[in-house]
């Protein structure tokens, strides 16, 4: 009101106390709306189906959501934590990579921040981590839930899971050279394949080329990249 038009008469005192509850009941519903139409836009419900350990957070780095996987990994306490709802780095130098990524504000089109290591206080291979901008429908989307960011940590110590299935489905494999895929896919070698499986290096290796040859491959680095195809994404 103007102050002309001076103070409120109690006739619109009460006016205005009876549509107070409407007033917030709509901003509410409101808020609710906005808050699921930016979770949707995260896919909030997908990343509870990832492999790899995934944080939403806020522009400030206060951790909004994490799925079972970060969970999982964050009860482990290997070098990566949450105190104060903020994530935390045991390792330096991760630590400053995250910082610096966190106060970067990138426009949708530029180039995502570069995924950084972060060793582990285990000693076992270091996490690989990738932070990604979350963009923002609207800025009330961003006021109701304020998701700024996708951060995923990926524990290469982890067994890919391969889509075993579907890889000898598509080159007729038996169940031998199937399993010796899927344990170069894993990264080891003959002879520590031929110990986990209590057989002779000869035998593996002999299914390493009839795998080869029902791949139409000549060369195990070829073999390596055909195995990337068929990783599942999903559990």
């Amino acid at each position: 009101r103007s102050p002309e038009q001076g103070h409120v008469g109690r006739a619109e005192i009460a006016t205005m106390e009876r549509l107070l509850p409407y007033l917030q009941n709509a901003m509410d519903l409101k808020f609710r709306i906005a808050e699921a139409q930016t979770k949707a836009a995260v896919g909030i419900d997908g990343l509870e189906q990832l492999q790899e350990a995934c944080l939403i957070l806020s522009a400030t780095g206060a951790v909004l959501h994490a799925n079972a996987e970060a969970d999982a990994l964050l009860s482990a306490q290997d070098g990566v934590d949450v105190i104060n709802g903020r994530l935390t780095f045991a390792d330096k130098a991760a630590a400053r990579w995250y910082e610096t990524a966190l106060g970067r504000s990138l426009p949708p089109d530029d180039e995502p921040t570069p995924d950084f290591p972060a060793q582990r206080r285990s000693g076992r291979r270091p996490y690989i981590v990738s932070l990604r901008r979350v963009p923002a429908q609207n800025a009330f989307s961003r006021a109701a839930w304020p998701a700024a960011s996708l951060l995923f940590i990926r524990d290469p110590d982890r067994v890919t899971r391969l889509n075993t299935a579907l890889l000898s489905q598509s080159y007729g494999l038996t169940a031998a050279e199937t399993e010796t895929a899927a344990a170069i896919d894993r990264g080891l070698t003959l002879r520590e394949i031929a110990t986990e499986r209590e057989v002779a290096v000869s035998t593996i290796r002999t299914h390493l080329y009839s795998l080869m040859a029902k791949t139409k491959l000549r060369r195990q680095t070829d073999l390596v990249r055909l195995l990337t195809q068929y990783r599942q994404p999903f559990r």
